[in-house]
């Protein structure tokens, strides 16, 4: 039943998404509720821009939209020359074809390629430098705002140097990553991008999820999984909320942790132990961290070598990258699937 629901969705949105390409090409205006939709000067809701339509005409005109902060804000019909303050937004970008347009972006990009030679502003969550994205004289700034509690005094300072800034939530989980594609495809205009990357992102998932979603619990493997940042430290895991939940239960496992309800914490030794995992899953950066020293790193904890994953060697790493809300968290389902079941991913 869900999987078939997740194929019906998947023909939805690539319905509504056609819709808004040929209300564009017609210039028609389209109506939901109380919103109009006209030529110029609509207002639009981001958190559902497929329900909306036309392009904006006229090389100086605007489109007036709802963002995550609730502000109405006037934002380039055409935005050539974009600052994004968030890596996904980044990625997101260069998947729809539009990663020319950044003249800006977080310190923290290391992919695609073709975007680090972009001028660096500084870190996410205010740590970035207000003076350098001013000096680039863009005609949007994407700010992402979950995670702190300050971004309103930025936006307001971007803002007061008449910088025209949308606040944008960061996807918590994959449905919300790929309505992020989509919202982004609609402040850029690239509808058709957005769809066909929305329904590709949709139709990855529900390949799997066809071999997964029946596994009853003694075929879910327990898996423990943990983000290292610095080689040989302690990392952190997740509980129900976290998005490394949902990547290990979509690829059929089952998370030792998902009685929890923290997004991310550190778990102690004998909390892992008692749960004994029979696969270990190391998210880290993938030039500094192999198979070989997360089991030596992992062995030399107090008692792991007694768990199922250690005793019969199933453990893994895989970039850490692959696990963040961007458009290739797909290829960390997909790897994650093949690790925890390479009996049904061959």
């Amino acid at each position: 039943m869900i999987c078939r629901l997740l194929k019906t969705i998947v023909i939805i949105n690539a319905t509504i998404m056609a819709g808004i390409l040929s209300c564009s090409e017609s210039g028609k205006s389209q109506k939901n509720g109380n919103e109009g939709v006209d030529d110029v000067g609509r207002v639009i809701s981001l958190s559902h821009p497929e329900l909306f339509g036309a392009e904006a005409s006229g090389a100086n005109s605007k489109r007036a939209v709802i963002d995550d902060c609730g502000r109405k804000v006037d934002i380039p019909a055409d935005p050539r020359r974009i600052v994004a303050l968030a890596t996904a937004d980044v990625e997101i970008l260069f998947a729809l074809g539009v990663g020319d347009r950044l003249i800006g972006i977080p310190d923290g990009v290391k992919y695609p390629p073709a975007a680090l030679s972009i001028e660096r502003i500084g870190g996410m969550y205010g740590r970035f430098s207000a003076e350098k994205i001013v000096g680039r004289s863009p005609d949007l700034v994407l700010m992402t705002i979950s995670g702190w509690g300050q971004y309103r005094k930025h936006l307001d300072m971007l803002e007061s140097h008449n910088i025209t800034t949308l606040g944008l939530n960061y996807p918590s989980n994959y449905d919300e990553l790929i309505a992020q594609v989509r919202r982004i495809g609609f402040i850029t205009g690239e509808y058709s991008a957005a769809a066909l990357l929305s329904d590709s992102l949709e139709r990855r998932r529900t390949a799997i999820v066809d071999k997964t979603l029946y596994l009853d619990d003694a075929e879910r493997p327990r898996v423990y999984i943990e983000w290292i940042s610095q080689e040989g430290g302690r990392g952190s895991t997740c509980g129900a909320t976290g998005r490394n939940h949902e990547i290990i239960t979509i690829a059929g496992g089952a998370n030792i942790f998902a009685e929890r309800t923290e997004t991310s914490f550190t778990a102690s030794d004998e909390e892992v132990i008692s749960r004994n995992p029979q696969v270990i899953i190391i998210t880290s950066d993938t030039t500094r961290m192999n198979v070989a020293k997360a089991r030596a790193m992992l062995a030399a904890r107090s008692g792991w070598s007694q768990t199922d994953a250690l005793q019969k060697n199933r453990i893994f790493v895989i970039d850490h990258q692959l696990t963040w809300a961007n458009p290739r968290m797909i290829q960390g389902i997909e790897l994650c699937a093949r690790l925890i079941h390479p009996e049904l991913f061959k």
